[in-house]
């Protein structure tokens, strides 16, 4: 794929529709364009409206628990930049060195110092390829850099957490706050 950063552009303006068929007429046209690899997946379509990116990258968005919790706070985003951001700094995720990522790995998307994105590792070849939640789309599965560019410009890896152990933890926050 030639041009990557206009793809990542084009993709901005194709995850604001809402409209599904739109969305997917679209995605259709860009992989005409740029011969892109993103396919859209049946995880969560009946309730996208229930978790983010970071919930699904976290395996926690369909776990009883986190449903409870959704429903209880009203939101579908408590699992969000800031709460990641203080799991990094607790030390509750394991930084994974240059190709010491794995299938089922997390990866995590920054811009500008600031987290914006999370996906799952999916096949972790030289290119790898990744599982995510793009705002109020649908999971998909698309290479690394096939995202919107609001998605960010630089990446980490992270041995995936037990979802578990980061439900206790957005609970006690919760609770605190």
């Amino acid at each position: 794929m030639a041009d990557v950063e206009g793809l990542r552009r084009e993709l901005d303006e194709a995850n604001a529709l809402r409209v599904k068929a739109a969305y997917q007429i679209r995605l259709e046209e860009l992989k005409a364009r740029y011969a892109h690899t993103i396919a859209i997946l049946q995880d969560g379509a009946n309730e996208i409206e229930r978790f983010n990116c970071f919930a699904y990258a976290f395996r926690v968005w369909s776990e009883p628990l986190y449903r409870e919790l959704v429903d209880q706070w009203q939101s579908s985003s408590l699992i969000d930049s800031e709460f990641v951001s203080k799991m990094i700094g607790w030390g509750d995720l394991a930084v994974l060195l240059e190709g010491e990522s794995r299938p089922g790995s997390l990866v995590l998307y920054f811009a500008a110092g600031r987290l914006c994105h999370a996906g799952i590792v999916e096949d972790a070849s030289a290119e790898p390829t990744i599982r995510s939640k793009w705002g109020g789309n649908e999971v998909h599965r698309h290479k690394l850099w096939e995202v919107p560019a609001c998605h960010g410009d630089r990446v980490q890896f992270f041995r995936a957490p037990d979802p578990q152990a980061v439900l206790a933890r957005l609970k006690a926050e919760l609770e605190e706050n």
